[in-house]
This record gives C-alpha cells, structure tokens and sequence, in this order.
C-alpha cells in the first residue's frame, strides 16, 4: 500500500528524472499503452489482455518509430504490464522510464544513467 510519504517522494524522484531529462535536451513523449497486439518479446510471459487490445510490456516499439520519424532524444515516464512477474520483487502493473538518443550507441547511454543516479 502506498503511504503519503512514498507518493510525496516518487513525486519528488520523477521531478528530477524530467528536470534531468529536460536539462539534456530531451523531449518527453507519451506513447499508447493499448496496443493492437502485443511486442515479440521472448523473455516477457503473458501479454495482458484489455478487451481486444493488450496493454503494453514496455514503450520500445512505439519509442523506436518515435525516433525513425526524426525524433533525436526522447523519453517517457508511465505504466507498464507485465501478467507472469508477480512476486516479492515484481507486479504486475509499474512505472518505467525509457529513453533513447538516435545515433549513439551504448556508451552515451551508460554515461545518462551515470548521470541520473548521481542526480538522484
């Protein structure tokens, strides 16, 4: 159950993930979280069904077109599902954050999050 004081906090976390983020020159976006069908992902079980959508395991795809368009630096806050990862550790429903940077390749990414923690 979520108390005032971890809602206060979490607020408080996401505040800096987007002044980060927007520091950096990044553009928050908003993909869908029904999805007509579900990603092939080979390690994420049991796509959640929503009627006769499902909801969405993680914004990669969407994110990804996102960037195909033209889009060079984005990111994006917001809930994910995953059905098989119940647990001590996992839920079903979560927040994740995602982010891309078009033309850099991993070691640019590894310095943002080295960049995010220390922010945090």
């Amino acid at each position: 159950m979520f108390t005032p004081d971890i809602l206060f906090r979490r607020a408080a976390i996401v505040k800096v993930i987007r002044a980060y983020f927007d520091e950096l020159g990044f553009t928050e976006v908003e993909t869908a979280v029904r999805l007509v069908a579900p990603a092939p992902e080979p390690h994420i079980d049991c796509p959640v069904a929503a009627g006769d959508t499902f909801l969405r395991a993680s914004p990669e795809l969407q994110m990804k077109k996102l960037l195909a368009v033209g889009m060079d630096r984005i990111y994006q806050i917001g809930p994910c599902f995953r059905e098989g990862e119940r647990g001590a550790r996992h839920n079903p429903e979560f927040t994740m954050i995602e982010w891309y940077r078009r033309g850099e390749d991993y070691r640019k990414i590894a310095e943002d999050l080295k960049g995010l923690l220390l922010e945090l």
